[in-house]
């Protein structure tokens, strides 16, 4: 993310800034946000914790919710509530992150948005790990302390059924109240 608002705003400079709180993200990260008053956060009308317990929800990676619910319909209810009818979103996505990302496009429209109006921008798609952080340094951006714990993504804590499982012992030693949390609500 670090990434793409650096080069976003190199060509730019007022790109407004959008963070989904999904209500999952460890201190480390939410200390970034409140760093930048000026960026956009979208809250959820419910926090994960409380959804998933409501609804007796366990994500897998067969059956998740959590993107859609807490990014997704975040960002397009933020939108349709600002009468925002076209829109570029530019994100951090790339395609050798995941099987289900490596098909992605420069430019895209997801069908699950309402607006077909409403386009991402992946300018980093091809982007390998290397490239990114070689970036970072060059242009000594942010970096999440998240990463200077031996993580290498800084995205929702310890729920993630996506996250490599090496990081759960890095949960359970960094992030132990987030880690009993919720293996107490699996219980």
């Amino acid at each position: 993310s670090a990434v793409v608002i650096d080069l976003v705003k190199k060509v730019k400079p007022d790109i407004q800034v959008m963070f989904n709180n999904t209500s999952m993200d460890v201190a480390d990260t939410y200390r970034i946000v409140k760093s930048h008053p000026e960026w956009i956060v979208t809250n959820p009308d419910e926090g994960f914790y409380v959804w998933s317990k409501r609804i007796n929800f366990v994500p897998t990676r067969f059956t998740r919710a959590c993107c859609r619910i807490f990014k997704e319909e975040a960002s397009m209810k933020y939108f349709k509530e600002h009468n925002i009818d076209k829109l570029m979103l530019f994100m951090g996505v790339r395609n050798d992150e995941s099987s289900a990302r490596s098909n992605r496009q420069f430019i895209e429209h997801n069908p699950k948005w309402s607006n077909p109006n409403w386009l991402s921008c992946l300018p980093i798609r091809k982007w390998t790990d290397l490239d990114v952080w070689l970036y970072i340094l060059r242009e000594h951006l942010e970096i999440n302390p998240k990463y200077r714990k031996g993580y290498n993504r800084a995205g929702c804590a310890i729920v993630c059924a996506f996250a490599a499982k090496g990081t759960w012992v890095l949960d359970q030693y960094w992030y132990n109240n987030l880690y009993n949390r919720w293996h107490n609500q699996l219980t």
